[in-house]
């Protein structure tokens, strides 16, 4: 039965802040593989800002199960761990790294058993633009490192779980695009162009064609 409604799992950068069309990533994907398309599947953006996988743990389910359909199947498109390796006016990074692959592999055992997933890496950050001055004022920093040790452990999950996997970190570290993207606005996130670009990655993902076909 073909995929009716998709849910896209993850935080401010699922959620789209900075992209000047309000659409993220997610949007601009359902975009590029469903244009004109009047049955096209539903499509639920459910980024939260700032939230770390421990955040995540708590509300994903419920909000999954709201949307699952009387017809058709549901998929989850995931993607988080970024807020989890920030640094926060100076103190330690908000989860360790056992932590958050502890509970990334919770969530995607659960998710898995429940639906169709994919998974996406992080994306790197402008480590020039940096640290991020928040709107209630909080300084946070992010580093790459952190992020490719986080891609690191994810790969391993996936891998065990048998849930595809689109590493983005190595391509879009050295694009000039992403970059230049990630400069525009605050070093976390990307302009348009920069969701844009993560679209099409996703969009010519051997997974995610699978997945709509």
């Amino acid at each position: 039965m073909a995929i009716s409604h998709i849910c896209f799992l993850g935080a401010s950068t699922t959620h789209g802040q900075g992209d000047e069309a309000g659409l993220g990533w997610p949007g601009r994907l359902m975009d590029l593989t469903f244009e004109g398309n009047p049955d096209r599947p539903a499509g639920y953006n459910l980024g939260v800002r700032g939230q770390t996988t421990r955040m995540l743990v708590s509300r994903w389910e419920a909000e999954v199960k709201q949307r699952l359909p009387d017809y058709g199947e549901v998929a989850i498109v995931i993607s988080f761990g970024l807020n989890d390796i920030a640094h926060i006016d100076g103190v330690p990074r908000r989860v360790p790294l056992h932590r958050t692959l502890e509970t990334a592999q919770k969530i995607l055992e659960d998710a898995n058993s429940l639906a169709e997933c994919l998974w996406l890496g992080p994306a790197p950050v402008d480590e020039s633009v940096r640290p991020i001055r928040s709107e209630a004022g909080h300084m946070f920093d992010f580093r790459n490192a952190a992020a490719l040790e986080v891609n690191d452990g994810y790969r391993g999950i996936a891998a065990s779980l048998n849930i595809p996997y689109l590493d983005l970190l190595p391509d879009l570290i050295e694009d000039a695009r992403f970059t230049q993207a990630l400069k525009d606005r605050d070093g976390l996130h990307p302009s348009g162009d920069g969701y844009q670009l993560i679209a099409e990655k996703v969009s010519g993902w051997d997974a995610w064609q699978d997945l709509i076909k």
